[in-house]
């Protein structure tokens, strides 16, 4: 059985009608989308990637993009 996540929508769809929405600002919802997504990224900062792993994910991203016939900077320790 698939679980459902809590999802915070309230923050990021707006259901006021255009006279609301434009005296709140006009935002669209990828703007809202993206301060809220900010919001989260601040509060829950994750953890470091040990340098093994940072290292497997740059071969794997260059593989790929070496197959797509491109050539992309990868960040140094």
């Amino acid at each position: 059985m698939v679980q459902k996540r809590a999802v915070h929508t309230r923050s990021i769809v707006d259901r006021k009608d255009r006279a609301g929405w434009e005296m709140n600002g006009k935002t669209h919802i990828y703007e809202r989308a993206k301060t809220h997504l900010e919001t989260i990224i601040k509060q829950h900062p994750g953890s470091p990637l040990s340098e093994e792993k940072a290292k497997a994910l740059d071969d794997v991203v260059s593989a790929i993009a070496k197959d797509a016939g491109v050539e992309i900077p990868l960040a140094k320790p």
